[in-house]
């Protein structure tokens, strides 16, 4: 079956909000593109506000350029061009190590950032019916996600924690989450299991047609599950009613984090100003869109992730005392 929506490059582009402080000079700011998701998507949001606070306060003037998916951004990234991307951490670490959906490593890769964490459940209509696991069987699931792999792997983790398989339901191909939501929208899918409240896409959905959520099963044994497929869901996460300003109800979410990666090869001095203004000014990243409220100095180092850090990241968060020695066990594996 064709995938709905389309794998091509999507070239609409987002311009960082400001020039910097001093533009009035004859020199110019440092151009910079940053590889964003397509748009509606957390991670179109993320980069935007992410490209218009270092935009602002870095010194650069960063574009977000909106990509299908991981397949075609993060290859680019370890091209350097672009330099920069945001992606959730386990698929990053899949770029670096050739794992996962990537036949081969990616050894260019680096983090500046971790962050918000990310938190994925199953969408369904209110209508629809669909209120447990077992109502799931037999209906149509948006599935394979051509243009974003690491969606496909969740769907699978989600599937598995509820103690199904893709057998007991009717896959239907989609490109990424933004086809996906719109697939539900229009009835072409009867759930969406990549799906978090933070997704503009869903938001919209919402809108014309309200949405519910289904929680995941938070117990021991149904997280074991859910970790066999897809290794970084740390966690079952409660996010409460409201949660990015319309969750309509307490729900348990597979939660892993974020994060801002970056080719080796950018500048020490621009990387250390990125970081720096993220840390600096993140009341005001916070203002932006919910979710980066949660992007805080305290997430900005996580070994966890398994990506070594670039050397301006390690530079900044070494002077703010930040740096850790998992942090520092972590960066003496980097590529060489």
């Amino acid at each position: 079956m064709r995938a709905i929506g389309t794998t091509s490059r999507i070239l609409t582009a987002a311009v960082g909000a400001s020039l910097w402080a001093g533009a009035a000079c004859a020199q110019q700011p440092e151009q910079i593109s940053i590889a964003a998701g397509p748009q509606g998507s957390i991670n179109y949001t993320i980069s935007v506000g992410i490209a218009s606070l270092a935009s602002k306060y870095a010194g650069v003037n960063m574009l977000a350029i909106a990509y299908a998916g991981s397949t075609f951004s993060l290859p680019l990234v370890q091209q350097g061009d672009p330099m920069l991307g945001v992606n959730n951490g386990g698929i990053v670490y899949q770029g670096l190590t050739g794992t996962g959906e990537f036949n081969q490593p990616h050894p260019a890769l680096r983090l500046l950032s971790t962050g918000s964490p990310n938190t994925i459940s199953i969408a369904v209509k209110e209508d629809s019916g669909i209120r447990t696991a077992a109502d799931l069987r037999g209906k149509r699931i948006a599935a394979q996600y051509v243009a974003l792999r690491t969606c496909q792997d969740h769907a699978s983790a989600v599937l598995a924690n509820l103690g199904l398989t893709w057998d007991e339901v009717k896959p239907v191909p989609v490109t990424n989450i933004v086809t996906a939501a719109q697939a539900l929208g229009s009835g072409l899918v009867d759930a969406h299991l990549c799906a978090s409240p933070a997704i503009a896409a869903l938001r919209e959905v919402n809108v014309r047609a309200p949405l519910r959520f289904i929680s995941i099963d938070p117990s021991p044994e149904a997280m074991a599950r859910a970790r066999k497929i897809f290794k970084y869901s740390e966690h079952a996460a409660l996010l409460k009613k409201g949660a990015m300003g319309w969750l309509p109800e307490d729900t348990y979410m597979l939660e892993f984090p974020w994060v801002l990666f970056v080719n080796v090869g950018l500048p020490e001095e621009t990387a250390y100003r990125i970081v720096k203004a993220i840390w600096e000014h993140n009341d005001e990243l916070g203002t932006t869109h919910p979710i980066l409220a949660e992007w805080t100095p305290a997430r900005m180092v996580d070994a966890g992730v398994g990506v070594p850090y670039h050397p301006g990241a390690v530079r900044f968060f070494k002077e703010k005392g930040a740096w850790t020695p998992a942090a520092e066990a972590l960066q003496a594996t980097a590529p060489k």
